[in-house]
């Protein structure tokens, strides 16, 4: 079976990867400035490989009806811009109507903002930012960190994801869903607009799978991920370090793709 996936246009990820990024003005473009790199190339290559004898689908767009319609995946990689109130609909009708999937990867304060507009009308809210404590001091995340979820354990003969790699990240908070994967207590919040104490069971990655929120059930699938910049490709450097190829990244994204569409 082929899949559709809509990546939203207006985030972070996207516009870096396509060098249209709001700091070019400051970062001058180069072709031996690595901060210019392409930066999505092995995330879209997982996109389209889930099966190994198809090809899917990948729409680059805004998020209106007709593209919605044409998809079965909603991802939204850090959003720049503010949804508009018609977006918003057009998403929750995405998952709560219709019963497709969404995968939203945040980012550290104050980066969740325009996230937090739509995840609060799921009942999660995004905060804080977290760091491994130095430059290229990266997260890894591992052992009692990871939950037993299918993500995580995957099925049948399949490899138990082993360890996530990140960097800088929020955290989320939430009363509904499952969360399936923690940051470590020994990560440190150096932005934190709360300026937070060390706090236990920090929630990286949520699942939120046919529960009930303000009296409406959620049919369709979805992850939220506290960091989109991890998926960035080996050695792209801008807006952070891509860490795609560390260590179980690449299965731990095939794994949250496999859940959301099967």
């Amino acid at each position: 079976m082929v899949y559709t996936f809509l990546l939203d246009n207006k985030t972070l990820q996207i516009f870096s990867h396509f060098e249209e990024f709001f700091f070019n003005d400051i970062t001058k473009k180069t072709e031996s400035n690595p901060a210019f790199k392409k930066r999505l190339n092995k995330f879209f290559e997982i996109l389209e490989d889930i099966h190994s004898d198809t090809k899917n689908k990948i729409i680059i767009d805004e998020i209106t009806e007709e593209n919605l319609k044409k998809s079965d995946c909603l991802i939204i990689l850090t959003r720049i811009k503010a949804f508009t109130d018609d977006e918003i609909t057009l998403i929750l009708n995405f998952i709560n109507k219709r019963g497709k999937s969404l995968l939203l990867m945040s980012n550290h304060n104050p980066l969740e903002l325009f996230d937090n507009d739509l995840t609060r009308k799921l009942g999660v809210t995004l905060t804080g930012g977290y760091h491994g404590g130095k430059p290229k001091e990266f997260t890894t995340i591992d052992n009692e960190y990871l939950s037993n979820h299918t993500i995580i354990r995957g099925k049948g003969e399949e490899n138990r994801i082993s360890s996530v790699v990140t960097n800088s990240t929020c955290r989320i908070i939430s009363n509904i869903g499952e969360p399936f994967i923690y940051l470590p207590n020994t990560i440190k919040g150096g932005w934190s607009s709360s300026n937070e104490q060390p706090i236990k069971n920090k929630v990286f990655g949520l699942v939120i799978d046919g529960e009930y929120y303000n009296n409406e059930i959620i049919k369709g699938r979805v992850v939220i991920l506290a960091d989109s910049g991890f998926i960035g490709d080996k050695d792209s450097i801008f807006p952070g370090f891509g860490l795609i190829d560390k260590g179980d990244n690449i299965l731990f994204l095939q794994r949250i793709l496999q859940y959301l569409l099967y």
